[in-house]
């Protein structure tokens, strides 16, 4: 019987590692996001009216609230 308990809590160990390596992808693609929104302009075609880029600590704040 012990035989057979030690494979199962191995499988199960498994499953329940293996969503927690993939959640770090959406993680890295917001963090981009955010950089690319924050250091790039909106043109006004896009946006009315027309939102400048925030370089500078004010938009490391702004990463940083994300």
């Amino acid at each position: 019987m012990k035989l057979q308990i030690f494979p199962a809590i191995a499988i199960v160990a498994i499953l329940l590692a293996a969503p927690a390596s993939a959640s770090a992808d959406a993680v890295g693609d917001w963090n981009g996001i955010a950089v690319t929104a924050t250091t790039t302009a909106c043109p006004v075609p896009t946006c009315v009216p027309a939102i400048p880029a925030r370089p500078g600590p004010s938009g490391v704040l702004d990463i940083a609230m994300v």
